[in-house]
């Protein structure tokens, strides 16, 4: 009967050390899992291409160029210190502001054709990283409430077939997901018009004219506009006209880089 109770006894240990075994092992893969994102790196920097787990390591990031001073408005980048350009205090945008992290220069320059033009989908995420990075820290820096809407602009859809992308709204749904802010895809583009870039400031105004249609009504609605790189800030003004008519309150341009005016 001793034995027989002893056997028991043992085999119950077996059975307790084969689950705290089991238990053991399943905590430290997760436990594994959660350090990897920490202190494995992921990635190969895009500018250094070293072992990383950022795709811009922050050694590289230094290189990428921020303005010194900039426009209030419009954040084009001035020479001195001044609250607005004198663009804005002559003839002040519809949107309400614009917060761009950095200027329209190499290396980011480069990251932006090699991501448009190439389709180069890492870059596009590098870029996507920095991105949410910069809008996030700068509303937390700020103290400032976020909009409640993120939405791109939108490319004609003649366009979007010969590209097959629309880098905007990559960005913008990114910075939705980010940010967990509801994504707004409801603009539609009615008029191609010629390449922005061969157009004079005047011209781009003009041919944006009428452009965008919103469907539906944004009462009262605070939303930020997304793009990649903003020039003579014509297309985020059409683009704003188009969201107040629909009855947006409030509209705000995040674009990744800025160019001075041409």
């Amino acid at each position: 009967m001793y034995k027989s109770s002893e056997q028991n006894h043992d085999s119950r240990l077996l059975i307790s050390r084969h689950f705290l075994n089991k238990q053991y092992q399943h905590h430290s893969k997760k436990l594994l899992a959660l350090l990897g994102n920490y202190l494995i790196p992921k990635h190969h920097c895009l500018l250094c291409d070293e072992a990383n787990k950022y795709r811009i390591c922050i050694h590289c990031q230094g290189f990428l160029i921020k303005p010194h001073y900039s426009c209030q408005r419009c954040a084009l980048p001035l020479r001195h210190f001044a609250l607005f350009c004198g663009q804005c205090l002559k003839q002040p945008p519809i949107y309400d502001t614009v917060f761009s992290p950095y200027l329209y220069q190499t290396p980011l320059k480069q990251l932006l054709y090699d991501y448009k033009q190439k389709g180069h989908e890492y870059a596009g995420k590098a870029l996507g990283d920095l991105f949410c990075q910069a809008v996030s820290l700068y509303y937390q820096q700020q103290h400032l409430s976020l909009p409640t809407l993120v939405t791109p602009v939108p490319l004609h859809w003649q366009d979007q077939w010969r590209r097959s992308f629309n880098q905007s709204e990559f960005f913008s749904r990114l910075l939705s997901k980010y940010l967990g802010l509801e994504h707004f895809d409801r603009i539609t583009r009615t008029k191609r018009g010629k390449p922005q870039k061969e157009l004079t400031r005047k011209q781009r105004i003009k041919s944006l004219r009428d452009s965008f249609v919103v469907n539906g009504d944004l009462t009262g609605q605070s939303i930020a506009i997304v793009d990649d790189v903003m020039t003579t800030g014509a297309t985020a003004n059409a683009v704003s006209l188009a969201l107040k008519k629909a009855g947006a309150s409030q509209v705000t341009i995040w674009v990744l880089a800025r160019t001075p005016f041409n």
